[in-house]
């Protein structure tokens, strides 16, 4: 009878237990680089819509506010009280404080109240900063220099 070739049962088992150590190894860091992509995302996104709103209001020709409602949610509400879009953040992020920020139809000048606006994730410790100016300019920081290509506040 000849030799057949192919893998032992223990051969087998030897492979599977270095590759689940592996994969116990990398999926930490893997959940807490997916959690900083996701705050990355919010805070890109809450940008956008606060220009969305500087430029609703100067072509209506009325005040749009951006409010966070709770530590999960914000709207983009118009002068007649409509609400222009509602975003519910994802689980994992949460917006600090109840900030409103008025866009002057005029000039489009922000008026921003309780600010700035704080958004931190639960799962890691980044956390990333939206500031305001008088002329609605966004301007991204981290406060604590956790999220890497953002500047220190």
């Amino acid at each position: 009878m000849g030799r057949q070739s192919g893998f032992t049962l223990v051969e087998l088992l030897i492979v599977l237990a270095v590759t689940a150590v592996l994969a116990s190894l990398v999926a930490p860091s893997f959940n807490e680089q997916l959690s900083r992509r996701r705050i990355e995302g919010v805070a890109t996104e809450l940008s956008t819509d606060l220009q969305f709103a500087r430029s609703q209001s100067v072509a209506n020709g009325g005040v749009v506010r951006v409010m966070t409602l709770s530590t999960t949610q914000y709207v983009v509400r118009d002068a007649a009280n409509n609400d222009l879009k509602t975003v519910n953040l994802p689980s994992g992020i949460a917006a600090t404080n109840a900030a409103t920020v008025a866009y002057d139809p005029l000039r489009g000048m922000a008026t921003v109240t309780n600010g700035p606006i704080n958004l931190t994730s639960t799962r890691t410790a980044a956390q990333v900063r939206l500031d305001i100016n008088a002329m609605g300019r966004v301007n991204l920081c981290t406060p604590s220099g956790s999220l890497k290509g953002y500047a220190s506040c």
